[in-house]
């Protein structure tokens, strides 16, 4: 993809990955509301964020390279 703007390009890319963690945030908020488990919402949102804290550096890494070169 080629755009004159980078800025409409990152938000096309980054946009999906805010998607997941308002989804299951929502379900557990929900589910506590209603007095269902909600620990299972709880703990996707939890593997969510431990992948991006796992996979932040390396991207953050790709992206400075990518800059650089």
């Amino acid at each position: 993809l080629g755009a004159r703007r980078g800025g409409l390009l990152t938000a096309v890319i980054v946009l999906p990955l805010f998607v997941p963690p308002v989804i299951f945030g929502g379900g557990a908020l929900d589910a506590f509301a209603s007095g269902l488990t909600w620990t299972s919402g709880f703990a996707l949102l939890g593997a969510y964020a431990a992948a991006a804290v796992a996979f932040g550096p390396i991207a953050m890494a790709a992206a400075c390279r990518n800059a650089l070169s």
